[in-house]
């Protein structure tokens, strides 16, 4: 590396852990508490599920291949 790349690396490197420096001494410093309130039970029956997750894969231009059960591999 030519000096004038490692004057300009070092410089950019000391000028983003300044900005981190900074941002982080705005911080709070006691714990912030997360909200921790999942769902851990179903809220859709299993068929709006699916489609659900359909949707969502054909969003993504997934191809879906719809099979039943018995068409799987156990």
């Amino acid at each position: 590396m030519s000096e004038t790349t490692t004057a300009r690396t070092g410089n950019a490197r000391e000028t983003v852990l300044s900005r981190v420096r900074d941002a982080l001494a705005l911080a709070p410093k006691d714990p912030v508490t997360v909200p921790r309130a999942y769902r851990t039970g179903r809220t859709l029956p299993d068929a709006e599920r699916l489609a659900l997750l359909t949707d969502r894969l054909l969003d993504y231009k997934a191809y879906v291949h719809p099979c039943t059960a018995a068409g799987t591999a156990a």
